[in-house]
């Protein structure tokens, strides 16, 4: 089974964050103003993750921009998701499904925008199931474990602190880490995971390591 992260892991989550940044930038929103903005919209009182562009939006309007304008430019960006994905998506996710192992996609985030993104970035049919949660993976990551007698259990991630913790809670899982530019080369190194710049250095990695 592979259990495989999206945002960062197959979608360049840092380039569409630029890009929006863009787009609010020429409704006169400064840098700052945006990742403020960004902030508030990303999380809730209750610590699920929320954001989306139209919250960013409303958000921003609280702030006295134009609501509506930026929502505009927003939409604009997100209508072409496609142009987020890491050039070695579709081709790794090829090579692991046609291994007849369970595909499955685990995405944190709001769910709503995380479905938005994903079928944007054309790539909901590769996989068997799709998660998206907002809070944590743990808990489905417990339910599927619970439902497979499949001892090769992979997580493919960008996070490693995440896969740190969630290897503590599940040591059955195999992980192997897309290094992201989130994230400091000594946390991976530190992370004791195997991790990769692209895919297909972790499809060679699965492949040798069966």
């Amino acid at each position: 089974m592979f259990l495989v992260d999206f945002d960062d892991t197959l979608f360049d989550s840092q380039a569409l964050k630029r890009a929006l940044l863009k787009a609010a930038s020429e409704c006169g929103v400064s840098e700052e103003v945006f990742w403020q903005s960004y902030k508030q919209a990303y999380h809730l009182p209750d610590g699920r993750f929320a954001y989306h562009t139209d919250r960013h939006a409303e958000v921003l309007g609280e702030m006295g921009f134009d609501k509506n304008k930026i929502k505009e430019k927003l939409q604009n960006i997100i209508s072409k998701l496609d142009q987020f994905r890491f050039s070695g998506t579709i081709s790794f996710l090829n090579k692991i499904k046609s291994s007849n192992e369970q595909v499955v996609l685990l995405s944190l985030g709001d769910p709503s925008f995380q479905q938005i993104k994903v079928e944007g970035a054309g790539i909901m049919d590769f996989f068997d199931q799709v998660f998206m949660v907002d809070k944590s993976k743990a808990e489905i990551i417990e339910q599927l474990l619970a439902m497979t007698k499949d001892k090769n259990v992979w997580l493919i991630n960008d996070k490693p602190q995440e896969s740190i913790d969630l290897h503590k809670q599940f040591p059955i899982l195999k992980i192997v880490l897309k290094k992201s530019s989130r994230f400091g080369q000594d946390e991976y190194i530190k992370s004791g995971f195997n991790f990769f710049n692209d895919l297909l250095g972790i499809y060679k990695y699965v492949e040798e390591h069966k």
